[in-house]
């Protein structure tokens, strides 16, 4: 099982590194702690299915392709319009509102 975890571990660093992102930067497109992403790469956790999931949804690929080890896959970047209308989503009515706010004055 360790090979397993240690494979998995070096294949999500690549794809990461790939896309210049930061643990932390991974870990918030993954609703994670970075400290958790830290340990999957270096081998130390075994995923979950529901951490492989977000983990493919934070690298924007296909949960197949994050654990077919037998093929390299380079992730296509980002689409952060579509993930900044998923993350509004989860917003209740309230935060919804404030981050109105906060775009608008972005936008300015």
């Amino acid at each position: 099982m360790d090979d397993l975890m240690n494979a998995f571990g070096e294949r999500l660093k690549k794809i990461r590194n790939d896309l210049n992102l930061t643990q932390d930067e991974l870990a918030f497109e993954c609703d994670m702690h970075g400290s958790h992403i830290g340990q999957l790469e270096r081998g130390i956790k075994s995923p979950t299915l529901d951490t492989l999931n977000k983990i493919a949804f934070g690298l924007n690929i296909p949960l197949p392709k994050l654990v077919d080890f037998d093929t390299y896959v380079k992730p296509i970047p980002d689409d952060r319009k579509n993930k900044f209308l998923i993350y509004l989503n989860k917003l209740d009515d309230k935060s919804m509102e404030k981050a109105f706010e906060i775009i608008k004055t972005l936008a300015k």
